[in-house]
């Protein structure tokens, strides 16, 4: 934007209530600015992909979305919403900043929570939770399920559950810190214990009792067990063929889909429709160059 005569210095000085906000990849003032910043590359380069995969060198995998681009989008929204309320208070706009590698360093708060208190570099650990177990997949008779226990007496609820509550009693497995010490044993016994049903037969008896588990859904199974989550509508484009896709923010007019991740109780959300606009293309848009000279009078008219 600064290229193109359309910095927040400039645009300041035509609008002062102005609220901008700009993302850069590795800090927009520090030694590496100019470096080309891509969502895995900034996986990477943050200790992410460190963390993430299975145990052993060269077992590391990328996440398996965009993460750090919607969290840093997220970021940059809770940055905006904070700059309108502060106009609302001062009258005045401000620029706004998120740097993306500051946003993944934020995400892997955990393990450097653990780093800093341990001195222990954290290595990946597939599925299973770095400091609590039973916390991991488990093979049923058709799929996996993932059991999440967190604490004791939801470890307690799980054993009880799955017909088995002398292993709450178990000395090997009786607090957390038994249990991570002989996590083996444990997820033997358990493996074992939920290879007998299929992954549906363990939600149908697990999740009654209070037991936080879930099956390993594929997004067309998301879908199909969830649909409060969102519809799949077919989004019509004026130059492209109708493209399915789940839409949170934005449903089709008329759609009885209103489970969005944010929800508002006295405002609801305005519907919108598809941009019909025309399709992309390098040249330079002409508000771009109307607003150019926009800002070079009015910064003529100061001077």
């Amino acid at each position: 934007m600064n290229r193109l005569g359309l910095g927040y210095d400039v645009l300041k000085t035509v609008n002062p209530r102005l609220i901008y906000a700009a993302v850069s990849g590795f800090d927009k003032d520090g030694p590496h600015a100019q470096r080309p910043a891509f969502d895995t590359l900034l996986q990477a380069a943050g200790g992410l992909i460190s963390v993430t995969g299975h145990p052993g060198p060269g077992n590391q995998v990328r996440v398996g979305v965009s993460i750090i681009d919607i969290c840093s989008a997220l970021y940059t929204l809770s940055g905006i919403t904070t700059a309108i309320a502060d106009r609302a208070r001062t009258g005045k706009g401000q620029r706004v900043d998120t740097t993306m590698l500051a946003v993944v360093a934020n995400v892997v708060e955990n393990p450097i929570s653990r780093f800093a208190s341990t001195g222990i570099i954290p290595e990946p650990q597939g599925l299973a939770h770095p400091v609590c177990a039973p916390f991991n997949a488990y093979t049923t008779k058709d799929g996996q399920i993932y059991v999440a226990i967190a604490n004791t007496s939801r470890y307690v609820a799980l054993v009880k559950a799955l017909g088995h509550p002398e292993l709450a009693t178990d000395p090997r497995f009786v607090g957390n810190e038994d249990r991570m010490k002989n996590k083996p044993v444990l997820e033997g016994i358990l493996n074992e214990l939920f290879s007998k049903q299929t992954t549906a037969q363990w939600e149908s008896v697990l999740i009654p009792g209070g037991v936080p588990v879930s099956a390993i859904n594929n997004v067309s199974q998301l879908r199909d067990q969830y649909p409060e989550v969102g519809q799949w509508p077919s989004v019509p484009h004026s130059h492209s063929n109708s493209i399915d896709r789940l839409l949170y923010i934005f449903t089709e007019p008329h759609s009885s889909c209103d489970h969005r991740p944010l929800q508002r109780s006295t405002t609801p959300w305005q519907e919108s429709k598809c941009w019909p606009g025309p399709p992309l293309t390098l040249a330079r848009p002409r508000w771009i160059s109307q607003f150019q000279r926009r800002c070079s009078a009015s910064t003529q008219r100061r001077s």
